[in-house]
């Protein structure tokens, strides 16, 4: 892209900042790594050694890591991709990934364009290199699971994370008694109508709205307000957005991976429409300044050797213009000149069956 540098210069300043004294920015995170004093460490959660997670140094706090990076999509903010029997579902959920029920498969996703800005990439690997040289993790020897797993350069053009749209019930997170209007979830946002019918509908679930779904935010003249609160009240695409989150490491019965776990996402700022078209006028080589565009009613000299060449071009047009039609000599001219004609149609039908096959299979690809 031709804006590539440009646009880097706007994403990475927002990498190296900190909205709060205990975060860790994911670049001083990755560049510690090198030194004696790294920032941050990877432990076993549990004894089963089956999750890892990221701590503060050689603390017992988790590391609360933070990046920026230029928004693709997202799933609907509130609703993921839940969606109660009888409702239309949003445009963009794949029909497959529908889900109807309260249950562990409601999920919210999040994309970040990766095309200019590989940094998500190159520091998750450079995390899961980290955490595969400690002797005690993965001891079953799992292979890396494929998502996500960035050995396919092809598929690097967008970096995904998730989060649960539902949690299990808990004393910690539900009151007692059911409210139709929601009032017993314990959870820090407003419960969107589709949630609480699908929680009502299906009660013996025992499932609540996840009480650690990331905020939204909106960050503008040093004040950040919840995202659904300003005239934007969504992110969109080419969005700077700064995420925090979390990292553990799973190492399940197919394989391991990487699951970073969003806390809120912070739109910071925009990249101009100008540095992301696709019609980039800077990609195609400009005409020599000595050019001269023609100007209204100012004499044009012909630069020819023949100097009656404009005088005889008019003659000819006039004459052709006021002629009259000619007709065809004999039987067998007419029949020719029909079949030209056939043979002119027929051939132009081709050409846009080939446009056609060729704009179709373009929409295909894209």
């Amino acid at each position: 892209m031709a804006h590539s540098q440009e646009i880097l210069d706007l994403v990475n300043p927002w990498q190296a900042v900190r909205f709060r004294q205990t975060e860790i920015t994911l670049d001083k995170a990755i560049a510690s790594l090198q030194s004696d004093h790294p920032l941050i460490s990877a432990k076993p959660v549990n004894s089963a050694g089956n999750r890892w997670m990221l701590y503060q140094g050689n603390t017992n706090k988790v590391a609360v890591l933070s990046h920026a990076g230029i928004w693709a999509w997202a799933s609907p903010l509130q609703t993921g991709n839940f969606v109660p029997e009888g409702q239309t579902a949003p445009e963009g959920i794949p029909e497959g990934r529908i889900q109807s029920m309260p249950n562990y498969k409601c999920e919210f996703s999040y994309a970040f364009d990766t095309t200019v800005d590989d940094s998500f990439w190159n520091h998750v690997l450079a995390l899961e290199a980290f955490v595969t040289s400690h002797t005690n993790f993965n001891k079953a020897g799992r292979k890396r699971r494929g998502w996500q797993s960035g050995r396919d350069p092809s598929l690097r053009s967008k970096y995904v994370v998730g989060a649960k749209v539902f949690s299990r019930r808990t004393p910690l997170n539900a009151k007692d008694t059911n409210t139709a209007d929601g009032s017993e979830f314990n959870v820090p946002y407003e419960i969107h109508p589709w949630l609480l019918e699908g929680l009502n509908n299906y009660p013996e679930l025992f499932q609540v709205p996840n009480p650690q779904r990331p905020m939204y935010y909106d960050f503008a003249n040093g004040i950040a307000k919840k995202l659904e609160d300003t005239n934007e009240p969504t992110f969109e695409k080419n969005d700077i957005v700064r995420v925090v989150f979390t990292v553990s490491f799973v190492v399940g019965t197919k394989g391991w991976y990487t699951e970073i776990t969003p806390v809120e996402f912070t739109r910071v700022g925009k990249i101009p429409e100008a540095l992301t078209s696709s019609a980039d006028p800077s990609a195609v080589p400009d005409i020599t300044s000595d050019f001269a565009r023609l100007e209204d009613g100012v004499p044009i000299v012909l630069l020819d050797d023949d100097p009656s060449l404009g005088k005889r071009k008019a003659q000819d047009d006039l004459m052709e213009e006021h002629a009259p039609a000619k007709k065809p000599s004999s039987r067998s001219e007419a029949t020719r000149d029909t079949t030209e004609k056939e043979n002119e149609h027929r051939q132009l039908g081709k050409q846009n069956g080939v446009s056609r096959r060729s704009a179709s299979g373009s929409k295909a690809k894209s």
